[in-house]
């Protein structure tokens, strides 16, 4: 089944909103907020004003995520998953204008035209008027008719559902994109990390594998210790914003699993991977001031395995045999295989270890 990820965005002011008709493509003649696909790299609230500026040139600048629809639909035969990432913005730049895809209109919050727009609208959109924050979940047949709907209440702040392998491997393998200064939206996915850490036993979580391709490196764990994932009081809050290795050192290997290569049935890829003992890096703070740090040790080891998530890499590319395990076979690997420092001065790379791309099964 296709999947997209999507956004779309609503302007209200004061008692009346902002619809737009759709002059081609996909629900062409219909009306809908304007929004569009999630490139790769884009989180969704970089979409939702890409895709503002371009169908009705307005630039969204106070806005306010509430809630995600997510639709099962029939498209030209083929199946498809829709999920909308929903936002009312209450400012922007720029007068709404006509574009070669969407024509803006304004309506009264009580005179919304629903004949015009699609049937599962009439649902959640009153209740988004209303101030509600909202998750939906509509499903149709092939014939378009609405079969089943599901609407509760939705929390930004809930823990982020987590990308893996076995669904969607494509969105992990793309290069994170840059975090910009210019505005504090990076603070709501560094508070998503950390929410996503905190609830589940990882040393550590990159951005992409929560749905945010962002340059950013959460670590709760530098241990080799595996029981303090489990503790919840236990968080070391290492942040790392567009973090660069400038040098690799030493050579170590460890058992490594991964959150994002765990399959439904409770199974990891698992494999020893090679990994450098030291390295020199740079990164910005949370406050976005640049700083040079060298980091060694194990937790080397954790920061690599997130560096290669920014850049697509998963760490199943650099095993050399792998095996799939539970979680409490990892641990009784780790106690009788732990850590292992082979040497801690030699120049790093991994051209020398000649696995990466190394598909598993092959």
């Amino acid at each position: 089944m296709k999947k997209l990820n999507t956004t779309l965005c609503l302007l209200k002011k004061d008692d009346s909103i902002l619809l737009a008709l759709k002059k081609r493509g996909f629900g062409a003649g219909k009306y809908n907020g304007v929004g569009g696909k999630i490139k790769p790299g884009e989180t969704p609230e970089e979409a939702m004003i890409r895709e503002a500026e371009e169908e009705i040139y307005v630039t969204p600048t106070k806005y306010d995520k509430v809630g995600v629809v997510e639709f099962d639909e029939y498209y030209n035969g083929e199946k498809q998953n829709l999920v909308f990432h929903l936002y009312i913005a209450s400012e922007w730049n720029g007068e709404p204008s006509e574009s070669d895809e969407m024509k803006p209109y304004w309506f009264k919050t009580d005179n919304i035209p629903y004949d015009q727009m699609f049937t599962s609208d009439s649902y959640w959109l009153p209740l988004v008027l209303e101030g509600k924050k909202i998750k939906a979940h509509f499903s149709f047949d092939e014939n378009g008719k609405l079969a089943s709907k599901e609407i509760s209440d939705y929390q930004k702040d809930a823990i982020p559902k987590r990308i893996t392998i076995e669904f969607d491997e494509a969105y992990l393998r793309q290069e994170s994109s840059m975090v910009s200064f210019d505005n504090k939206g990076y603070i709501q996915y560094i508070n998503q990390l950390k929410n996503y850490c905190q609830n589940n036993q990882v040393y550590a979580l990159a951005p992409v594998q929560i749905g945010i391709p962002k340059r950013i490196i959460y670590i709760r764990n530098t241990t080799s210790d595996m029981t303090k994932n489990s503790d919840d009081s236990y968080n070391e809050e290492i942040i790392y914003i567009n973090p660069v290795i400038k040098n690799m050192y030493g050579h170590t290997t460890f058992l490594e699993g991964c959150a994002s290569c765990q399959y439904q049935n409770g199974d990891y890829i698992t494999g020893v991977v090679d990994r450098p003992y030291k390295i020199d890096i740079e990164y910005y703070d949370i406050n976005g001031k640049k700083h040079n740090k060298t980091i060694e040790g194990f937790e080397s080891t954790v920061f690599c395995h997130e560096y290669d998530h920014l850049n697509g890499i998963l760490h199943m590319d650099r095993i050399k045999d792998y095996s799939l395990m539970t979680l409490e076979a990892m641990r009784e690997y780790r106690a009788n295989n732990p850590y292992n420092i082979i040497d801690q001065y030699d120049i790093f790379t991994y051209d020398d270890i000649n696995v990466l791309n190394k598909k598993v099964g092959e």
